[in-house]
């Protein structure tokens, strides 16, 4: 089904509809991607470019893919994105990363569910010239029906952080991992989500991150959707950049919205 109303012209013109407003989130809301399918093989592709000429050129890509595959029990859920902005000669945002989940639902329901997962990532604008985690956990499906569900997860992960902050510090942490993941379906075509990450530092509850994202999601055409979405992320102990010449810290708060397409197959 979709919109009666939508053309064909402005449907392209759709597919080049984006803007930011600050920066690309540093954490990974990896729960977007998830299809809540069962005994299938599903994944999206989105995609969404701007291009601006006026007294400086600003060129702005996003793309990003999932796949997930779902068989009896067991669910792997593939995540890769790279965004990239770029204002005459200098680099904005350059950031990309690429997240591996496995999922093992408990006693043939859906209810209880074991989590591992393995990440890579790098921000240029945030200073991280590498981030590698690796984590896993329990997550609770309270509320699972077709138009609506909610999800608890409170889970561990070790985190190697390596940053570009003039100095090359590398940090190992062992932090926590908890989220609340929940959406629901307007029919006929309209889908919203929103997801909210805590990871404090295990032994140092007074430093975190806190990341929150909500989607708006409709059908346009066939498998493609528009996407409206909104997300911050803050972190209570950003690093210093000592590239500069009087050392400062980078914000805590950073946040974006965001337009685009997104094709299911």
């Amino acid at each position: 089904m979709y919109l009666p109303f939508l053309k064909m012209n402005y449907f392209f013109s759709l597919f080049f509809l984006f803007f930011y407003f600050q920066s690309i989130a540093q954490l990974v809301n990896i729960e977007k991607n998830r299809q809540r399918a069962i005994d299938t093989t599903v994944g999206s592709l989105s995609i969404a470019a701007n291009f601006m000429k006026n007294t400086k050129s600003i060129a702005q890509i996003n793309g990003s893919f999932g796949f997930e595959l779902n068989k009896k029990s067991n669910t792997i859920l593939l995540f890769s994105d790279i965004s990239y902005t770029k204002i005459d000669s200098s680099n904005l945002i350059n950031e990309n990363f690429q997240h591996i989940r496995y999922n093992h639902f408990f006693y043939k329901s859906s209810f209880f569910v074991f989590e591992f997962f393995i990440q890579n990532q790098f921000n240029f604008i945030k200073l991280l010239k590498n981030r590698n985690i690796l984590g896993s956990g329990f997550r609770l499906n309270i509320i699972n029906k077709d138009k609506y569900f909610l999800s608890l997860a409170p889970l561990l992960m070790y985190e190697r952080e390596h940053l570009s902050n003039g100095k090359s510090s590398i940090y190992n942490r062992l932090k926590g991992d908890l989220y609340l993941s929940t959406g629901f379906i307007i029919p006929p075509n309209i889908k919203i989500h929103h997801v909210t990450y805590y990871q404090p530092n295990v032994f140092h509850f007074s430093e975190y991150r806190l990341y929150s994202e909500t989607i708006f999601r409709f059908l346009v055409w066939k498998n493609v959707y528009f996407d409206f979405n909104f997300n911050f992320s803050y972190d209570s102990n950003p690093p210093i950049d000592y590239n500069l010449e009087i050392p400062k810290a980078i914000p805590k708060l950073f946040y974006s919205f965001k337009n685009g397409l997104t094709y299911k197959f």
